[in-house]
């Protein structure tokens, strides 16, 4: 019996060191593909009302938005200014995956040039969720401060090459950085 248990000791000991190894590859892979493409990085408003409605049309077509025309089931019309992008996951092999959609509006803020750091760590919370805590120079931070306190409660989209990989609901100015926070999805 003791053998018994032992054995599924060791077992379950691997096993969590193999998954844990395999959420660290993806870990890094992610900042590395981030710090390779940071020049691509912006931020943009997010269109709250039509966002809503675009996921309400996603849910009940499951996940579909366009009919056999390309056109945006239900005639829905995407509003001037604004822009119609994918929200992406991450799968194992670091591959952008689409994964629902979000309509944002006005011109982005270029901050990828002024990143000056990155840093990843695990959420305790959950494997699947990698967080990048990103600082910026002088200019992205007045460029960030500015943005973010004329939107007070509404939320951010970071955009990276028209993909939109994570959101910041704004609370406050945010004066140094922000956090990139990014699902991985699985594909056993």
């Amino acid at each position: 019996m003791k053998k018994l248990v032992l054995f599924i000791v060791v077992v379950l000991f691997f096993s969590a060191c193999s998954r844990q190894k395999e959420t660290n590859e993806i870990m890094y892979g992610f900042i590395l593909y981030i710090a390779e493409n940071k020049e691509k990085i912006s931020l943009r408003m997010v269109n709250h009302e039509a966002s809503f409605e675009i996921q309400r049309i996603s849910r009940e077509n499951g996940g579909n938005i366009f009919d056999e025309n390309g056109k945006i089931i239900g005639g829905f019309i995407v509003p001037d200014n604004n822009k119609l992008l994918s929200i992406y996951r991450l799968n194992n092999d670091f591959e952008a995956i689409a994964w629902n959609y979000v309509i944002t509006y006005g011109e982005g803020v270029p901050v990828g040039a002024h990143i000056t750091k990155m840093r990843a760590v695990k959420s305790h919370l959950d494997e699947n969720v990698v967080v990048i805590g990103i600082d910026l120079n002088s200019e992205g931070r007045d460029m960030l401060h500015e943005f973010t306190s004329n939107n007070i409660g509404e939320t951010v989209a970071v955009v990276l090459e028209d993909k939109v990989i994570s959101g910041i609901p704004v609370s406050m100015p945010l004066e140094s950085g922000f956090r990139i926070v990014m699902h991985v999805v699985s594909e056993n």
